[in-house]
């Protein structure tokens, strides 16, 4: 869009160059020539490309007089207008100069010998109404000041927009002029001296017109002195000068740099872009080969591009290629190139170049996300399938797009029978309407969401996890990006575990009463009979209750403390393993906690878990073991000791549930410690101490630092 807004521009330069009938030329700070159109050129007896890049005093006989008179309009910031007259070719012109916001001055040069000659002429004759009434927009007027009266030709009049039989006074005349212009006209008029002055007039119907008013004393009739002027309406000219104006501050301030490149490939205007988006002052490029600062690797590109244009004048070329800048670096730009040597005003190919560099980073990113999203469509082991979204108003139809590979193995179902097609067309209208039932929530909520189906598919009935994820474009869904994996193993397996679950906790019930109690009644029955009966057999009686009712309760532990821990609390080290401690029979036992720190857990499990360890070391470490407990890396507990240590045979094993290593154990000890880490989520593994004797490492432990 911005190429065609270029080209439209250049377009209305060219136009406007054409239609404005003075000279119009630019300089910048340092007064040389910086755009020359031809009409300027001629008036000057120069070329537009000898004048441009000049200082503007090589082209008057008094150039330095001249560049003085044009410094102090740009120190002082107000227009100025000079005239000069060239010998040489008998010719008088004006030159009107206004600063510009740039630094620079905007010339406007009038060959003004026919004014000159016209000058001289009113001093010999009477001002000739008729022959400068002919001309278009222009009227003359005539003022007698002794009779105080003001006379309009139909031209002066129709230019005000009144009709043929207005007579104003010369107050009323004043009166049309814009309110800005009054004091200025008044000035001149009371004067007496010979005025050409561009100034506004408000019509009668409103309309604000530009106009050119000159007036002088033509000489002395019989009733005394007689003004006479010329009244021109140059709306046109200056609404085209203007929007010259606007064009070249248009060009001057767009972040593209436009250009003009002769036949021969040489730079003969370059913007003021160039320097601020490429670090090159635009001065220093006219002159000089458009390819030069062009990537050897692309310049083959850009001078075909340019050949294109050369030889065919009504297509407009579009390039790309790498450019450097002022610090050598280089960037991507973009460069349209139009033919206007047939233009008088142009004379050249017109260049709009444009830093594409951060959309080249773009396109190549996309193009590599594009490369690893079809990597990852293709080679996905979950099924992946796309929905395009079509919403009118409330209602919202789903027509499937694509399935992976590993989605269309796996249902049965194919992007060829699907594609184009709404769930109910594709899968019936039972499975079709339920589906659409959750592609429509992931709309409506207008965020993923995550779910489980059941869908019978031509592969079979299988039970799905879905996740569907929204693509919004304008804040509208416009398509649906569906991830599918089978769970249909999982979910069988976690029934099947409920099931053992439940089959275990009626274990547990059953141990817990059923057992329990009448284990209850024969330890008080054999008490009794150890108070009223001296019998040898009661002890090993005794002994083998006893061991039952530890065996009872080391299988209801791992029964009920092998479940996920769902609630956990801090808790100091020092403070869980001296409470644990306490607890157990330690004899001459020592008990040392290396580190001081903070573990998160159920503080219940886990004094099962050093109870058990504790009784284990003074078990086979003997009564007077030292037992030390500390902490391992980031995520790791260590209980340590100084006894006989565990076979490396045996470490593995050692875990498992009614594994024995010394008379009158149970056997699940150690089960119970793995069961109840494990549903912490740790880990734990037997290994030997830095003294040799036994050590339990416990990893990925939530210690809070």
């Amino acid at each position: 869009m911005e190429r065609e807004d270029s080209a439209e521009g250049s377009l209305l330069l060219r136009d406007a160059l054409k239609r404005v009938t003075d000279g119009v030329a630019a300089l910048d700070a340092a007064l040389r020539y910086t755009a020359v159109n031809e009409a300027a050129a001629t008036i000057l007896g120069r070329t537009p490309e000898s004048l441009r890049g000049t200082r503007v005093g090589e082209a008057f006989d008094d150039g330095r007089a001249v560049e003085e008179e044009l410094e102090a309009a740009m120190a002082d910031g107000r227009p100025t207008t000079l005239e000069r007259y060239d010998a040489e070719r008998d010719r008088w012109f004006e030159v009107r100069a206004h600063p510009d916001d740039d630094g620079g001055l905007s010339l406007t040069l009038i060959d003004v010998t026919d004014r000159k000659q016209r000058e001289r002429e009113l001093e010999r004759q009477e001002y000739l109404f008729d022959s400068v009434q002919e001309l278009a927009d222009v009227g003359v007027w005539e003022y007698e000041p002794a009779a105080d009266r003001l006379t309009w030709s139909d031209g002066v009049r129709a230019i005000h927009g009144v009709d043929a039989s207005y007579e104003p006074t010369v107050g009323e005349a004043i009166e049309f002029y814009h309110p800005d212009d009054r004091e200025v006209i008044t000035a001149a008029v009371e004067d007496g001296e010979r005025y050409d002055l561009d100034l506004r007039i408000v019509r009668t119907d409103g309309e604000v017109r530009d106009v050119r008013t000159r007036g002088a004393v033509v000489g002395d009739d019989s009733n005394g002195t007689v003004l006479r002027g010329v009244f021109q309406d140059i709306t046109e000219r200056k609404e085209r000068e203007r929007e010259l104006e606007r064009f070249r501050a248009f060009v001057e301030n767009s972040s593209d740099t436009t250009s003009v490149v002769d036949s021969d490939g040489v730079i003969r205007y370059a913007s003021g872009a160039a320097g601020r988006t490429g670090d090159v002052p635009p001065e220093t490029l006219v002159g000089r080969d458009a390819f030069e600062r062009i990537h050897p690797d692309d310049r083959d590109a850009a001078e075909r591009a340019f050949e294109r244009a050369l030889a065919n004048p009504e297509e407009d070329q579009v390039v790309q290629y790498r450019g450097r800048r002022g610090d050598g670096t280089w960037v991507w730009l973009e460069s349209a190139c139009v033919n206007r040597l047939d233009d008088g005003d142009v004379e050249g190919v017109v260049v709009v170049t444009r830093d594409i560099t951060e959309r080249k980073r773009r396109e190549q990113e996309r193009a590599a996300l594009t490369e690893e999203y079809r990597a990852v469509f293709d080679n996905a082991d979950d099924a992946i399938f796309l929905i395009d979204v079509e919403s009118d108003g409330d209602d919202v139809t789903f027509r499937y797009a694509r399935l992976s590979p590993a989605h269309e193995s796996q249902t049965g179902l194919t992007t060829a029978e699907l594609k184009g097609k709404t769930p109910r067309e594709a899968l019936g209208p039972e499975t079709g309407a339920e589906v659409a039932r959750n592609y429509r929530r992931c709309v409506e909520a207008a965020e993923p969401i995550t779910y489980q189906e059941v869908l019978a598919l031509p592969g079979g009935a299988r039970t799905w996890q879905t996740k569907l994820a929204p693509v919004v474009v304008d804040g509208e869904v416009t398509r649906i990006v569906g991830i599918a994996r089978d769970v249909t193993e999982q979910v069988e397996y976690e029934q099947e575990l409920r099931r053992k679950n439940e089959r275990l906790d009626e274990f547990a019930s059953v141990i817990s009463h059923d057992i329990r109690n009448p284990l209850s009644v024969a330890l008080g029955r054999v008490q009794l009979l150890e108070e009223e009966s001296e019998s040898g057999h009661l002890p090993p009686l005794m002994r083998s209750l006893l061991r039952i009712e530890a065996i009872v309760d080391d299988t209801l532990t791992l029964a009920r403390h092998g479940e996920t821990v769902a609630e956990t609390e801090s808790m100091s080290i020092t403070g869980l393993v001296g409470q644990c401690w306490g607890t157990v029979d330690v004899a001459d036992a020592t008990l040392e906690v290396d580190d001081e720190f903070t573990v998160r857990g159920d503080r219940d499990r886990l004094r099962h878990v050093f109870e058990n360890l504790f009784s284990n070391s003074i078990t086979h470490g003997g009564p007077d073991v030292t037992v030390r407990v500390g902490r391992l890396g980031e995520d790791g507990i260590y209980v340590a000791d100084d006894g006989p240590g565990i076979a490396a045979s045996e470490r593995e094993t050692v875990f498992e549930p009614g594994h024995k290593s010394s008379a009158g154990g149970t056997g699940f000890g150690l089960s119970i410690v793995r069961r109840i880490a494990e549903a912490h989520g740790w880990t734990v593994a037997a290994a030997e101490s830095e003294t040799g004797g036994a050590q339990f490492e416990f990893r990925g432990v939530d210690i809070v630092d």
